[in-house]
């Protein structure tokens, strides 16, 4: 997804755990949970076209896997999920030098990428369908969920 047609409007089906930036269509976790972000595009007729996507917001945990105070609570987006070839990770502020790591149901490491940015993309294309964990992790914070590769 990305706001390439000004003629669009983004949406999500539930703000409170993912509102979307009607402008940029930048994606923020509100609280942990799933929620469907759409974008529907209007012709000059006014017929309308849409995608979607389910996304996972999940919530983090402290180094030791603890849960945080919801004072103090982030959250990622991880979308779309199931998938067959990219995963999109949305990461909270002042988590840009996170480790990404994934893992296969053995515990074998089959991906890994440090963040340089609060928007990552990680492509799973080639792996074998089935369950993974994704395992984000900065300094503080450490976020894991369950990824499934589709075909």
């Amino acid at each position: 997804f990305h706001n390439a047609s000004p003629s669009g409007m983004w949406s999500s089906s539930d703000p409170g755990v993912a509102m979307i930036d009607s402008s940029t269509g930048t994606i923020t976790g509100m609280s942990a949970g799933t929620a469907t972000i759409s974008f529907t595009r209007y012709n000059s007729c006014g017929l309308s076209n849409s995608a979607t996507r389910t996304i996972t917001v999940i919530a983090a945990k402290d180094a030791n896997g603890n849960d945080l105070p919801e004072s103090v609570q982030t959250y990622v987006s991880i979308y779309p999920n199931p998938t067959s070839d990219v995963l999109n990770i949305s990461l909270p502020e002042g988590s840009e030098n996170a480790t990404i790591i994934l893992t296969d149901i053995t515990g074998k490491v089959v991906a890994t990428q440090q963040a340089t940015s609060l928007s990552q993309t990680l492509n799973l294309s080639g792996l074998a369908k089935g369950n993974y964990m994704l395992t984000i992790a900065t300094a503080t914070r450490k976020w894991v969920e369950k990824v499934m590769v589709v075909e």
